[in-house]
């Protein structure tokens, strides 16, 4: 290989043969013999060139480390060559005028350079060599300052780079730029690429950055100096994206981390824009050792004239702001995510999915627990089963709408994820040249469709939920898994396996199929109220097998349910006529293919016995007080009369009747009079006589008889004393009362029987106070007492 540089800062010549650069602009040929950077137009001025002749002192102003032991000052071009001895380098000019150099060159060659911040009033460049600067650049003056990367090379600034003037980036090698840098004039990115390493690497946002076509900026995650794990970038910076970046590869690129752009992006503009295309944003493959590669932007993308928006690389690209730009987006690879309605631009570009590539949908989370679903307005073409098979249009969160026109361009796939979430297809959906795509139906959650879609292919119900309420009715559907519910129209349906049709979906409605009607598994769902319930109109055959009819719902007062109804008048055909259904509310219905005119589908009513349940009785009580028999009438026919017959066991009954609509839960109550154990026969019947019967127990315990005696008395000797008492017993039990007079005579026994009342009668034969005691016992052995004193004069 035969190399040769001419270093005057005008240009930068280099012979060499055999040499094919690692990356070339669409404007450049391929391969060259001959080659001429240009840098800066200047006239030839003093160069200084390292010869790291000091020895152990590496030092800037020491003279011997340079050719000709002359020092570098002021203005002086520096040089840095692969045939110097010593490549460690440090800056120890002071900052000020007299240490501002005109330029700073790598040649073949890399060195450690550090030290104070390099005063540059021109630029830097390295060419055939890798270098990192360990020491900052401060550009000086207003004027445009260069820093020139050879074909190949990197050039790695890791400390600060300061100053006001416009900065431009030349050649087709990679520049990283990993300081916190402040520098203010604008930055454009000529050639080749521009690495970010630090969330200020663009210096302040104040100073623009534009992008030309064929060059390119790279966002990679980086570690700090005794950091563990990577820092993601937030770059606030203006950016101007004029191209497709190096060969179509991305004009912005994210190659690590899951960084964030915040500041505005404007699209086909810059000094070396071509044409009004796309402009390409990059988003590398996912799967980093810390974090999955993703790009949020969330500035404005504004674009000039009709310029759009490229997707490639397998990473996730999410776009939350509202974007105004006018051109299509292509999501040629990886996955977009919207978290703005407004996140594709304007409607007047449509937006392109294309095979293996993603749209995702995700709704705007405000905190609080608030949220906004979005509302698209956009215009959709859809090509394959998206991203990991994840669905070409995704709808990750939020009960989102598309309202755009959706086109069809290959079978294509739609996907819901949440259960509790939905997608809304409000806009029209065709299937392009050909019309007859199939679309697939994915996810947990539901796709409702409104419009009246002139697709013709198969539509196919994956999982989840789809409804169908404008009418498309070309199209027939399959159901695999999950439902097929709505109200609308579609072509003729085959489900099998786990699949469910349900018609009306959320409100009781009609489902029209527009064509045959055939089925081999999965269920058909009615629901049904108080005076109505779904259907389901075949214009076709009708040929159930292996499906069972689920009904459910409030009950029907109606005797006869049309479920489907069969506008052919041949007959319909399957396993089920005959079979019984037990509805959610409990009613029962024999299943009729013969109903309508002859060939329907009817579910006839049949009586159900009601049942008595939760049946409950107070478990024990005493004599007198009453027990409670509760429970809850279940009557499936909301129609039907509920009897209850009840006998307490002790010779009492009771009949009561309880008509259509009065409260289902009931207390009935029976007062015992005598104690024992009694068994509760209950029997209950509808008006057809079905019914049921049960027993409860209680226990009735005794209670002691009590009376009142009386105050003191006083009756002369040998006069007759008396007085009447009563004795209160809340039974119906029989006495025994037992009276001493306390004057000596012997105790009376009084057999009463179930009377209640007695009296007292006996002649006190000497004076004195006697004590007069009275004992009452009950049959069952309850005792009660009491006592008074009589005065005897």
């Amino acid at each position: 290989m035969l190399k040769f540089l001419l270093n005057t800062m005008t240009h930068s010549l280099r012979i060499q043969c055999g040499l094919q650069p690692s990356a070339t602009r669409r404007r450049k040929k391929p391969q060259q013999c001959l080659q001429t950077d240009d840098l800066e137009p200047r006239l030839l001025l003093t160069a200084r060139v390292w010869d790291g002749g000091g020895g152990a002192n590496h030092d800037w102003t020491n003279r011997f480390n340079w050719q000709g032991d002359v020092a570098p000052v002021a203005n002086d071009d520096l040089s840095f060559p692969d045939s110097a001895t010593l490549r460690i380098t440090h800056n120890n000019f002071p900052s000020g005028p007299t240490s501002n150099f005109r330029s700073i060159a790598f040649v073949d060659a890399s060195y450690v350079v550090t030290g104070n911040p390099i005063q540059l009033t021109a630029g830097i460049s390295t060419i055939g060599s890798s270098q990192q600067l360990d020491a900052g650049i401060q550009f000086v003056g207003t004027a445009t300052h260069n820093i020139v990367v050879g074909t190949g090379d990197e050039l790695t600034l890791n400390r600060a780079v300061t100053g006001t003037g416009t900065i431009v980036k030349q050649g087709f090698g990679r520049l990283v730029l990993a300081g916190t840098n402040t520098f203010s004039g604008q930055f454009t990115v000529h050639d080749g690429v521009v690495q970010l390493a630090n969330s200020s690497a663009l210096g302040s946002a104040s100073g623009q950055t534009v992008v030309d076509d064929g060059a390119a900026i790279e966002l990679a995650e980086f570690i700090g100096v005794g950091e563990e794990f990577p820092r993601t970038l937030q770059i606030a910076e203006p950016l101007v994206l004029a191209g497709g970046g190096i060969a179509n590869t991305g004009a912005l690129r994210n190659v690590s981390g899951a960084n964030r752009w915040t500041g505005t992006i404007r699209l086909g503009d810059g000094s070396f824009a071509v044409g009004v295309g796309h402009e390409i944003i990059a988003v590398d493959a996912p799967g980093g050792e810390f974090t999955p590669d993703e790009l949020t932007i969330t500035g404005t993308i504004s674009s000039n004239f009709s310029a759009g928006l490229r997707k490639i690389g397998t990473g996730r690209l999410t776009l939350s702001g509202t974007n105004t730009y006018f051109g299509e987006t292509l999501i040629q690879e990886g996955v977009v995510q919207m978290k703005n309605s407004s996140a594709l631009g304007s409607p007047t570009g449509p937006t392109k999915v294309s095979a293996g590539a993603g749209l995702e949908l995700t709704n705007i989370e405000l905190g609080g627990g608030e949220v906004i679903d979005l509302n698209v307005s956009e215009p959709l073409q859809l090509s394959g089963t998206g991203f990991g098979n994840g669905g070409a249009l995704r709808n990750l969160k939020g009960s989102n709408t598309w309202a755009g026109s959706v086109t069809l361009l290959a079978a294509s796939s739609v996907a819901v994820d949440l259960a509790a979430d939905g997608l809304t297809v409000a806009g029209l959906i065709s299937g392009g040249i050909s019309r007859s795509l199939s679309l697939t139906k994915g996810g947990v959650g539901e796709m409702l469709l409104t419009q009246n879609n002139s697709y013709t292919g198969t539509t196919v119900v994956q999982n989840g939920i789809l409804t169908v309420n404008g009418s498309q009715r070309f199209s027939p559907i399959t159901v695999n898994s999950g439902v097929l519910q709505g109200i609308g129209t579609v072509g003729a349906v085959t489900m099998l396996n786990t699949g469910a049709i349900s018609p009306g979906g959320n409100t009781i409605g009609t489902l029209t199929v527009f064509g045959d009607l055939a089925t081999d598994g999965g269920q058909i769902r009615i629901t049904q109220n108080a005076t109505s319930n779904d259907r389901i109109i075949v214009n076709g055959s009708v040929k159930l097998s292996n499906s069972p009819i689920i009904v459910s719902g409030s009950a029907t007062s109606s005797n006869r349910l049309d479920i489907i109804q069969n506008d052919l008048t041949d007959a319909v055909s399957g396993a089920t006529n005959g079979n019984l259904v037990t509805s959610s509310s409990g009613q029962v219905f024999r299943i009729s293919y013969t109903g309508g005119t002859g060939n329907d589908i009817q579910l006839v009513r049949q009586n159900v016995a009601p049942m008595f349940t939760n049946r409950l009785v107070t478990p024990e009580i005493t004599e007198g007080n009453s027990v409670i028999v509760s429970g809850t009438i279940v009557e499936p026919d909301p129609r039907d009369v509920f009897f209850m017959n009840i006998d307490w066991g002790d010779g009492q009954t009771t009949h009561r009747r309880f008509a259509p609509g009065t409260p289902r839960d009931i207390n009935l109550a029976h007062e015992y009079e005598e104690d024992g154990e009694y068994t509760i026969h209950l029997t209950w019947t509808d008006q057809s006589r079905q019914g049921n019967s049960g027993v409860l127990h209680t226990v009735v315990h005794n209670v002691a008889p009590t009376l009142e005696a009386g105050g003191t008395a006083s009756v002369r000797m040998n006069s007759l004393f008396r007085r009447r008492l009563h004795i209160a017993d809340p039974g119906r039990d029989s006495f025994v009362a037992t009276v001493d007079y306390g004057d000596g005579t012997a105790p009376e026994t009084l057999a009463l029987g179930k009377s209640r009342n007695f009296s007292l009668n006996h002649r006190f034969t000497r004076r004195g106070a006697f004590q007069v005691s009275i004992q009452v016992v009950d049959r069952d052995g309850g005792i009660g007492t009491d006592s008074f004193f009589v005065i005897v004069t």
